[in-house]
């Protein structure tokens, strides 16, 4: 089982430091401590990976749906 520090986990995430922080704090992502630290399982992390790049794709989905709808879009 590989442990990645909240910092690997941020550059994994292209995320802040402070939101995978928040992440963990939230319970979103789980974690376990070794001393003051606290780590985070790869296959923890990459199943939160997995799941929030899926949500973004069905959001940008949506989002072109509506902008075919409304005609909202750059067509020139």
């Amino acid at each position: 089982m590989a442990l990645r520090t909240i910092e690997q986990a941020a550059d994994i995430l292209n995320v802040s430091r402070a939101y995978v922080i928040k992440l963990l704090n939230d319970g979103r992502i789980p974690y376990c401590g070794i001393g003051e630290d606290r780590r985070l399982r790869s296959d923890d992390l990459m199943t939160y990976k997995k799941d929030a790049d899926a949500a973004r794709l069905m959001a940008l989905e949506e989002l072109s749906a509506i902008d075919q709808e409304f005609g909202l879009g750059y067509e020139s």
